[in-house]
């Protein structure tokens, strides 16, 4: 897979939104204190559904039962 976008990481959660493929949404990916060191803890910032980070982490696929 060479697209790395947010909409494929597992940090990104869509908006709900009416259209089909939303095109934002929050990056929940941890961040640490204002000087790095201290407690990663997720919280949720804007981005575009297409957007690319160094922190891309693939979505897990789920098999459907059968």
């Amino acid at each position: 897979m060479n697209e790395r976008r947010c909409e494929s990481c597992d940090f990104f959660s869509p908006a709900l939104t009416f259209v089909r493929q939303p095109t934002w949404g929050y990056c929940t990916k941890p961040t640490g204190g204002c000087d790095g060191a201290g407690e990663a803890k997720p919280q949720a910032r804007f981005t575009w559904s297409d957007n690319i980070c160094d922190a891309f982490k693939l979505r897990a696929q789920s098999v459907a039962p059968g």
